[in-house]
């Protein structure tokens, strides 16, 4: 009895876990994708965690490594959105979030900026 009960709380938790993935997977979640300035918003209140990164072509050979790095880590975290943002064509979030150093990452929960990293300085080559 006590384990039929433990049993039918763990497929309902699977079950859930299940329809979670899938609404992400909807959202597009689990890949980096690249928007403009409008979408932001849309994009914040539609997903509870975003990683979005500000970057300017060309400006710093580390930017495609990041992007890289960024692909791997958003397929093994779906439960957060990845974004780019060309930040030359993005100036009011530049301005609004205070972004400096590029790249930046800026890691949104709950539609309010959680964190930003300001360029690669905190990251080590190490891991």
């Amino acid at each position: 009895d006590e384990y039929e009960s433990l049993r039918r709380a763990r497929l309902a938790e699977m079950k859930q876990r299940a329809e979670r993935q899938r609404e992400w997977s909807l959202n597009g979640h689990g890949k980096v994708t690249t928007i403009a300035e409008r979408e932001f918003f849309d994009v914040v209140k539609r997903s509870d965690r975003v990683c979005a990164v500000f970057y300017r072509t060309g400006a710093s050979r580390y930017t495609d490594d990041v992007i890289a790095h960024l692909s791997r880590v958003a397929e093994a975290h779906m439960e957060a959105k990845f974004v780019l943002l060309d930040a030359e064509k993005c100036p009011f979030l530049v301005d609004r979030l205070k972004i400096q150093v590029l790249p930046s990452i800026v890691l949104v929960k709950s539609a309010k900026a959680d964190y930003t990293f300001a360029g690669l300085s905190e990251f080590s080559a190490t891991g």
